[in-house]
Formats: structure tokens, C-alpha cells, sequence
């Protein structure tokens, strides 16, 4: 019985063809094609002719793949040559051809898809992979290396390749009678992504110059670094986008300025090989903590500034509270901290961005911080040194313009007392009495001491008859007091 059977489809690309021994012959003339005609009437000369063999079988060069064949076995003898019948055959679909990536090739993206070119005869394709090529030889379906039968000619794995590792791959055509195994085809892919150390995945209150570090990939010689605050942006971007930020040889990365505060921010780590094959790496996020306080008032380096002026900033939305630090030393304000702070220097805790410091010494230079505290009451965002230099203020004129005017008599008995304005004052201590000397040695600790006030009218209330009377307005501001004269009225009946 011959092997294959006659008219047997499906038939392997390098089968072995046997026959049943002929009583007599001595060795079997075997003749191969694919039309039949020719096969049927081929002589020992013509290209179907395979050669003799002394055996009962004959393996062929291997055959194309979904073709019919024809085939002949002449038993030759001492009594001559038998012609042996037309048998035929069909073949399984051809191997698989054109891989990509190609055969040996290197640095293969991690995400690659594999494709090749099928085979006529093929209704679909068992795709095998793995990294070891034994493994990958000997699979069938049932081994972890199948991947899967599909109709088409492209396949993507589905997860990630690892990185810098050589792969084995298989396409067995699969037809309706048989299944062609395919050959091996291996390549090795380039680095393998980064893996992310810090900050981690998703970390808040991260600090605004932050050093990100990863872990490198397989294989990578070096790193491209990528930040910003789109996510979309960062997974696009290339180097010559405005996210990109260096290429490194070690796994750790300082931003050169501060990223703005309370803000998500994305960042990638692509690896590259020592060839210059890229791998993109995986999308991470971060939101950095509060932003340090900004836009003081006075500005920095501002002159001239008021002695009694407001201390005011914005301050970063997120912020839960503020600590401010003023004084005239400035490494004492550099150095000052909410558990020492060192003496001459004012500190306040405060949730609003204005505070009060009292009035500070004429002409001096103060240094002043605004520490951010975020909502977990601990994180500090550091703010800069701001300075402001404060006005000179000269003592006030003299007050001058008395009514009633001095000596005057016939005063009525509840007059009201007014003044000039005097250049420079900001208020007036107001003395009033009967005796004179009283008037022009008393302090602000005795009786005829009236207050301090704004306005330029003092109204002693009802006095007495025929009296007379002794007043001193003090002129005063930041700088000092300036001491009036001593005035006098009499009153009338």
C-alpha cells in the first residue's frame, strides 16, 4: 500500500512516500511532479525522475505548500523495468514567510505586533512564542508558548515584551486538511521600561524642585526625561517637545526650577539603549504641595516704606495657613523656624495673607518670610527673602495758630480750643490747666494731660468765671514729639 494514499490531502511539506515491494526488483525508479502527464510518461532523463532506490521509500526535497502532486514507482528488475502506476497527492499550505521583526533582529520595541506573510492554502495560523527555543520547537497548543489561531497575519502580544530578552516565534499555516509548522524565528528586544521609585505613582504634597528617581530597565544605557501638566502631552511628547527636559546616564532627575504648587504634574522615563533604541515608558503622576507665597507688599526692595505699613502676599489657595517671620537681621529671619526663633525677630501663625507688625524704626531695612503650611499641618513650602527699606520721618513742626489766641480775655466760659496744623504731626497730646507751670512740665502720667488725638479742637467744658486758663498742644508723629508753647486766656464774667 502506498503512503500517502492516493488523492490524500493535506499532506506534510517533506512527506515520505513508500510503496509495497514488487517480487523481483532489485531497486524502484521513483518520478515526481506536479503534472501528471509528464510524471506518467517521464524516462530516467527528464527533471521528474527523483533516482533509483534500493529501499521501499523516498523522501523528497521539500514541496510546495497547496500543491497537488503526482508520483511514480518503476520496479526494475533483472527481467527489466515495470512501470508503477499514477498516484497523487496534495499538499498542506506552504510555510509562513517575511517576519517581522526579521530574523536575528535587535532592539525590538517592547510593544511590537508580529506579522508575516501567509501561505495560499492557509485558512488561519497558530502563532507560538516564547524565550526558549526548545519550548518554542516543540509547543503545541496545549503549551504556554501557543498564543493563539487566528484568521489574519498580525499579532500583538498582550502584555508587554520584556526588555532586552530574545524571543522565539512560530506560525504554523493551518489549512483544511493539515497544518504546516512553521520555522523559528527569534529577536531580542531593546531596554525594558523604567520602573517608577519617587515619587510614587500618584503622591501628593511633593516638593516643588523634586528629584525623581526610577529604576532603570533591562539593558538601558541611558534615560529620557519628560514632565509636565498634561497627561496627554507627556504621553505624546518627543524631544523636541516642550516636556522633554534631558537625557540622562544615571536614574535620577532634579528640575532645574520650581514646578508650580498645588498642581498634578505627569513625567515619563523613556529607556535607551547604548545603540540609541528607544523604549517609552509608562505615564506617572505627582501633585506638588502648596506654592510659596508671592507678590509682597511692600514690594521687594521697596524704599521709602511707610514706619506703620501692612505686611500683605498671596497666598496659594491650598494653603491651609501662613507663617511669617520679620525682623532687621536677615540670617536671623533666613534661620528663624516656628520652634526658634531667634531674638529681634517677629514671628506670626496666621490664616490671612496681611498681618501687622507694629510700627518698625525710622530708616531701618527689614527682612521679611512667608512660610506656606499645607492641609496635613506639617508640610512646609519655604518662602523667599523679601526686603523693604522704611521711610525717614523728621520730628513735626512746632504747633503754632492758638484760639484763642494768647492772652486773650473775655474767653467765653465753654470755648472751644483750636490750632494750626503742624507740618509732619500725625496726632496732638493735649495739656490744659490753671497753673502754668503745671502745664508746661506735665507728662502724659498727670491730670492735665486731655488725651491724644487727630483732630486740630480740644473743648474743655464749662469753666470758671474771671479765670485764667493754660494749654500746650505737642505735635507728633513716628519720629518723636515736638513740645508747644505754653497759651493762656482769660474768661470773662
Amino acid at each position: 500500500m502506498e503512503t500517502p494514499a492516493i488523492g490524500q490531502r493535506g499532506v506534510s511539506l517533506t512527506p515520505m512516500l513508500s510503496w509495497m515491494a514488487s517480487a523481483g526488483a532489485n531497486d524502484y525508479l521513483v518520478f515526481l511532479g506536479t503534472d501528471q502527464n509528464e510524471v506518467q510518461n517521464a524516462g530516467q532523463e527528464d527533471a521528474v525522475f527523483q533516482g533509483p532506490v534500493a529501499v521501499t521509500n523516498f523522501m523528497p526535497a521539500e514541496l510546495e505548500g497547496n500543491t497537488e502532486y503526482f508520483w511514480r514507482i518503476d520496479a526494475r528488475g533483472v527481467g527489466g523495468i515495470a512501470a508503477g502506476d499514477i498516484w497523487r497527492f496534495t499538499t498542506a499550505p506552504g510555510r509562513a514567510e517575511d517576519p517581522m521583526p526579521t530574523v536575528n533582529q535587535m532592539n525590538v520595541a517592547l510593544d511590537t505586533s508580529l506579522s508575516w506573510s501567509g501561505r495560499s492554502g492557509a485558512i488561519s495560523h497558530d502563532v507560538y512564542l516564547g524565550t526558549d527555543e526548545t519550548a518554542v520547537t516543540n509547543a503545541t497548543m496545549g503549551d504556554p508558548e501557543f498564543q493563539i489561531n487566528q484568521a489574519g497575519t498580525e499579532f500583538t502580544p498582550a502584555l508587554p515584551l520584556a526588555g532586552n530578552t530574545q524571543y522565539f516565534w512560530r506560525i504554523d499555516e493551518v489549512g483544511m486538511f493539515g497544518t504546516t509548522k512553521g520555522l523559528i524565528w527569534r529577536f531580542t528586544t531593546g531596554a525594558g521600561q523604567a520602573e517608577v521609585v519617587s515619587p510614587a505613582d500618584g503622591e501628593t504634597l511633593v516638593a516643588l524642585m523634586p528629584t525623581l528617581m526610577w529604576t532603570a530597565g533591562d539593558g538601558a544605557a541611558q534615560h529620557d526625561v519628560y514632565i509636565g501638566t498634561s497627561e496627554d502631552a507627556v504621553n505624546n511628547a518627543g524631544t523636541g517637545s516642550p516636556e522633554y527636559q534631558a537625557r540622562r546616564n544615571v536614574t535620577n532627575f532634579t528640575t532645574p526650577t520650581r514646578l508650580a504648587g498645588s498642581t498634578t504634574h505627569f513625567w515619563r522615563i523613556d529607556s535607551v539603549t547604548a545603540g540609541g533604541q528607544i523604549t517609552k515608558g509608562e505615564v506617572w503622576q505627582f501633585r506638588t504641595r502648596p506654592g510659596r507665597a508671592s507678590d509682597p507688599m511692600p514690594a521687594n526692595f521697596a524704599t521709602d516704606v511707610a514706619v506703620d505699613a501692612l505686611l500683605m502676599w498671596t497666598g496659594d489657595a491650598e494653603a491651609l495657613r501662613f507663617e511669617v517671620y520679620v525682623g532687621t537681621n536677615q540670617t536671623d529671619v533666613i534661620d528663624a523656624t516656628n520652634i526658634s526663633v531667634p531674638g529681634g525677630v517677629q514671628f506670626f501663625d496666621t490664616e490671612d495673607t496681611t498681618i501687622d507688625p507694629g510700627n518698625y524704626a525710622d530708616g531701618s531695612t527689614q527682612f521679611w518670610r512667608v512660610d506656606t503650611i499645607a492641609v496635613d499641618d506639617a508640610t512646609i513650602t519655604r518662602g523667599p527673602i523679601w526686603r523693604f527699606t522704611v521711610a525717614t520721618v523728621d520730628p513735626p513742626a512746632q504747633v503754632t495758630g492758638p484760639s484763642p489766641f494768647s492772652g486773650a480775655t473775655g474767653v467765653a466760659l465753654s470755648p472751644t480750643l483750636t490750632w494750626a496744623a503742624a507740618t509732619g504731626a500725625a496726632s496732638y497730646d493735649v495739656y490744659f490747666g490753671t497753673s502754668m507751670a503745671a502745664v508746661l512740665n506735665a507728662t502724659t502720667g498727670d491730670t492735665e494731660f486731655q488725651g491724644n488725638q487727630t483732630n486740630r479742637n480740644f473743648s474743655p467744658g464749662m469753666l470758671m468765671a474771671n479765670t485764667t486758663y493754660f494749654w500746650r498742644i505737642d505735635s507728633k508723629n513716628t519720629a518723636g514729639t515736638t513740645e508747644g508753647a505754653v497759651w493762656s486766656f482769660a474768661t470773662g464774667n
